[in-house]
């Protein structure tokens, strides 16, 4: 059945909407409230015909008094997760409708779709009012996001397009923001602001037959713009059926990395300011939608190689005359090392000094070495002033060099000429964050990077910068000292990248970044200890494939195993949507996978299905322990179903993961319950010798991490000693008589892990 529209707001749309005691000075306020509640009710449910002069004026004086401020006197938008809005009853929608149109923007391939929709027909979504389609062709653009109103006749809902094609959705009827991707009350107001400030106009232009204006493709973070929206473009791009349709490319003022020209020459390009958008569209009847997939698949997303290879044909094609000199200029350097600084206050404070130090000790090393100086990454319509401050850093490391290291700025370079230059390079020292996008990022180069402790804990855990090269390393806590004073407050908007749907309304929320201190020589030593490795570049021969049977350790180990990682741990359970199975990697590039580790649950020998060579690691536990944990999960499970749960009756179930376990897993072979042969063992011995270069002892955590860490070359700060222990053993529902039913079953696993437990200290099988 359709929701019903009301010809008049409801009590409780007024409520929902506006302030019962608002913030402005206003004697007849609440009627100036009543009048406003009717008119966006009527923009919103498409009766705009019952809006006259009345509610024009009433708006108008509303919003001056509050200074165009609608905070002031409006209420601010829930912000819900979508199991939350599944379950929200003040949600005018029909569940199952809104279910689909959830399903529908979180699709991998959302991006593509909807602008291949747009580009070719009309724009439109599964309606959560009713069986009709909704259907688009308005645009609103306020502070950096781009909204989308989606009706069905006689309701709407916005599409909020900051980062991906669907950040989240709208429902003005009960002030709800849906989170899909990243949202802010915040982003409902600013839309508040731009409808109730131009309302004339917005009504003007809802009643207009708008055509597409073209496809934005900019974010004010150039992580998302290489990761999230080039790709996407450059699928639509790539499309013949589709390019020919495209009207024009947009970037906003302030967010322009790269020249869209170069990137896509066929299509026409332009870089508009704050409020043109929104003028260009009023006054010409036309709408725009922004292009970008989700953060949240980036880990995902197989085709990163081959937008890169697109990237650098495009910009070898284009390079300067200017750009190509500057390389030859330090052709004949070795190693030439790219170094970024940083004018902004969260900065690594002795960044002069530790450079100048650290480059004049490699100098007595390597005669011919060669710096080259970046500053932090700006758009090209930045202003110069915004450089200043890296020029002024650049100079007084210059000026404390000594004078036979040749030196290159390439500060004030457009992208095309550092892409271009940054090709060359052996290595890096600069910045874990946006600082070290181009060099590490984009061209894989391997480097020292710093950051401060705090903001760097956050990056790690949160996977929020890519560092796909595995001789790339950060500089361990102990090495770094965060500076309280003069700390500054900024919106990390890519903080919903690794985050759970329940916190992912957070997404905008402010953290304290600090300026921070190195000391040079220490960070010298760290640097001199590594750069043999890191000069040579070693890269992985084979695919890692990381194995965590059930119940052999804690599941948060992957939690420190992705911060030790840099985040390149890609997780393959049942249980997860994508990737379920090794057979969904198969797409995947192979360099892709080499820089990953493969983690899950998979038995030996399904490696073969991606037909690479490969190595493995394992959690393995004690036998008897693991197989007791297994059983109380199926005795939980059982109860919570109304089966028989006790253990005569789990046990005749003839569940093989109750069997030896280990055995089946590591020697790939399979037997009926209770029929594991000496030959499976002997498989699985010989396949662990050969095959595994890590095998992790649950009863022995720290000496694991220690000895993983040594093996990966990874920072043992990053993982505790040991992890909690949150599976306990009812000891008394195991009798004397089943203990030994358990040890039979477990028989082969017992000789496996002592086999293990040898080879950890390095015995000899």
């Amino acid at each position: 059945m359709p929701i019903p529209t009301l010809t008049k707001p409801s009590r409780y749309f007024t409520d929902s909407h506006f302030l019962p005691k608002p913030a402005i000075s206003l004697p007849d306020g609440p009627r100036l409230q009543l009048i406003a509640a009717e008119a966006l009710y009527y923009f919103f449910s498409n009766q705009t015909e019952k809006i006259s002069d009345r509610h024009h004026k009433g708006i108008k004086t509303l919003f001056a008094a509050a200074k165009k401020n609608s905070g002031a006197f409006m209420v601010p938008a829930t912000v819900l997760t979508a199991s939350e809005a599944m379950q929200a009853e003040n949600l005018a929608v029909s569940k199952p409708l809104l279910a689909r149109l959830l399903g529908q923007c979180r699709h991998e391939h959302f991006a593509e779709q909807c602008v291949a929709t747009a580009l070719t027909s009309n724009l439109s979504l599964m309606s959560p009012f009713s069986d009709n389609r909704a259907s688009c062709q308005e645009s609103y653009e306020a502070d950096g996001v781009n909204y989308l109103r989606f009706t069905d006749g006689q309701q709407c809902f916005f599409v909020l397009q900051g980062v991906s094609s669907a950040d989240s959705l709208y429902f003005p009827e009960g002030n709800s923001l849906i989170c899909l991707v990243q949202a802010t009350a915040s982003e409902v107001r600013h839309l508040q602001n731009h409808l109730l400030g131009e309302f004339h106009k917005v009504l003007a232009y809802a009643q207009g037959s708008n055509k597409l204006a073209g496809l934005i493709a900019s974010h004010s973070l150039p992580e998302h713009f290489y990761y999230e929206i080039l790709p996407a473009l450059l699928t639509v791009y790539q499309n013949p059926q589709l390019r020919p349709h495209i009207p024009g490319l947009v970037m906003r003022k302030g967010q322009d990395f790269i020249d869209l020209k170069l990137l896509f020459p066929n299509c026409p390009s332009s870089v508009l300011g704050a409020g043109e958008m929104s003028r260009q569209a009023f006054s010409t009847q036309r709408w725009f939608i922004h292009i970008g997939n989700a953060p949240q698949q980036r880990s995902l997303y197989k085709y990163y190689d081959a937008v890169n290879r697109y990237l650098f044909k495009q910009i070898n094609n284009h390079v300067s005359h200017e750009a190509q000199a500057k390389a030859v200029q330090m052709e004949d350097c070795y190693p030439l090392i790219w170094i970024g600084v940083t004018g902004q206050k969260n900065a690594w404070q002795e960044q002069v000094d530790g450079y100048s130090y650290i480059l004049n000790q490699l100098i007595a090393r390597y005669p011919r070495l060669g710096v080259i100086i970046d500053g932090q990454i700006l758009a090209a319509s930045a202003k110069k002033a915004h450089r200043t401050a890296d020029y002024r850093l650049a100079e007084a490391i210059r000026k404390r060099l000594h004078p036979d290291i040749l030196t290159l700025s390439v500060i004030d370079e457009n992208t095309t000429t550092k892409l271009f230059i940054a090709a060359n390079i052996d290595f890096f020292i600069g910045s874990f964050a946006t600082g070290s996008l181009y060099v590490s990022g984009l061209l894989s180069k391997p480097g020292i990077a710093h950051l401060g402790n705090a903001e760097a804990r956050q990056a790690l855990e949160e996977t929020l910068y890519n560092h796909p090269n595995p001789n790339v390393y950060l500089l361990p806590k102990a090495y770094v000292k965060d500076k309280r004073a003069g700390s500054v407050l900024k919106t990390l908007w890519k903080k919903s990248m690794a985050m759970s749907l329940k916190t992912a309304q957070q997404s905008a929320s402010a953290i304290i970044e600090h300026p921070y201190s190195i000391e040079k020589k220490a960070f010298y030593r760290y640097i001199e200890a590594r750069l043999d490795k890191v000069l040579l570049n070693p890269q992985n021969t084979k695919i890692r494939f990381f194995i965590e049977p059930s119940f052999s350790i804690n599941p948060a180990v992957r939690h420190y195993l992705t911060m030790a990682s840099h985040g390149n741990l890609l997780e393959v359970f049942p249980t997860l949507p994508f990737p379920k199975n090794l057979t969904d990697l198969a797409e995947f590039s192979e360099t892709y996978l080499k820089q990953h580790i493969i983690y899950g649950l998979f038995t030996f020998g399904s490696q073969q299905i991606l037909n690479r060579p490969s190595e493995f690691m394992v959690w393995l536990g004690d036998p008897l322990r693991r197989v007791q944990q297994h059983i109380q999960l199926f005795a939980k499970n059982a109860e919570r179903m109304h089966q028989a749960c006790d253990m005569a009756t789990i046990l005749k179930a003839e569940h093989k993961s109750l069997d030896n376990y280990y055995t089946r897993l590591i020697s790939g072979l399979d037997a009926p319950f209770g029929k594991c042969t000496e030959t499976m063992l002997n498989t699985a011995l010989g396949n662990m010798a050969q095959y595994f270069v890590f095998i992790g002892i649950n009863e022995q955590q720290k000496l694991s991490f220690d000895r993983l860490c040594t093996l990966m070359d990874w920072d043992r700060s990053l993982f505790p000693d040991s992890l909690p222990n949150t599976q306990t053993i009812d000891t008394d529902a195991f009798s004397e008589e089943y203990l030994e039913q358990l040890d039979a079953l477990c028989v082969f696993d017992y000789r496996l892990y002592k086999a293990a437990l040898a080879m950890a200290r390095g015995a000899v099988l």
